[in-house]
């Protein structure tokens, strides 16, 4: 991007405030990592119900997702007009528009707009409530409203930042880190390697009598295997297999 000198400081404040907006931003990526090793691990084949079945991973789970929430409305939707600025990534992207030269102007607008997905609007409603209703403020007037946000718009939700974050910084003068490096899928890891949250569930994994039956008892393996089959839970036989395989 080319600029003048009457765009060094908008160049300058961006590029500070992005830096502040992406230590948050660090933090709901690798939030979001963890959640997905732990609602994806097969809490249920190896000896436990699920997740939930113990208090640190059900507080952890709780407690991760509810952390998300509460940055994504901080850096994203806070739209709130209390005394101050409120500094979000929407908000620098609106002041940006204001200060380009105007030939610059609908180049990002155009990029804004195709990143942002009509189901959206329901996500943004769905976090601002369960922010200011629910986490940050009990409403008494809504308590007993079932407002739902699952995972996986959580996570489709972030995608949406992290795009709008990437468009922001093509106009910075710094590059940023998605997440911490640990969990960061942007950066090449050795063969083997795994992060801290994978070695926790692999030794999870490893403690379970199932994921050794077929060794210290092929027998009852195999009558483990018919049973599954005839009750419809083929998936669960190749979750144990690719589990073994990955560890054993």
């Amino acid at each position: 991007m080319q600029v003048d000198k009457t765009q060094t400081e908008l160049i300058k404040e961006l590029t500070t405030y992005l830096g502040i907006l992406n230590n948050q931003r660090i933090r709901l990526n690798s939030n979001i990592f963890i959640l997905e090793k732990l609602l994806n691990f097969p809490f249920r084949l190896f000896g436990w119900t699920d997740a939930f079945d113990k208090p640190f991973f059900q507080l952890t789970i709780f407690n991760t997702f509810e952390n998300s929430i509460i940055i994504l409305h901080k850096i994203f939707y806070d739209d709130s007009t209390r005394g101050g600025e409120i500094l979000t990534l929407q908000k620098m992207g609106n002041k940006l528009l204001r200060q380009l030269p105007e030939k610059e102007k609908a180049p990002l607008q155009e990029k804004l707009k195709s990143i942002k997905k009509p189901e959206l609007k329901l996500f943004e409603d769905a976090v601002k409530t369960l922010r200011n209703e629910r986490l940050a403020h009990f409403d008494k007037n809504s308590l007993t409203e079932n407002i739902q946000l699952t995972f996986e718009q959580l996570k489709k939700g972030t995608g949406y930042l992290n795009n709008f974050f990437e468009i922001l910084k093509a106009y910075s003068s710094n590059d940023y880190f998605e997440a911490l490096p640990a969990y960061s899928l942007l950066l090449q890891r050795t063969e083997g390697e795994i992060t801290d949250v994978e070695e926790l569930l692999n030794m999870i994994a490893l403690q379970s009598e199932l994921l050794h039956l077929p060794d210290k008892d092929p027998d009852g393996w195999k009558r483990t295997k018919s049973n599954w089959t005839k009750e419809g839970r083929v998936e669960d036989i190749k979750t144990v297999e690719e589990w073994r395989e990955r560890l054993l």
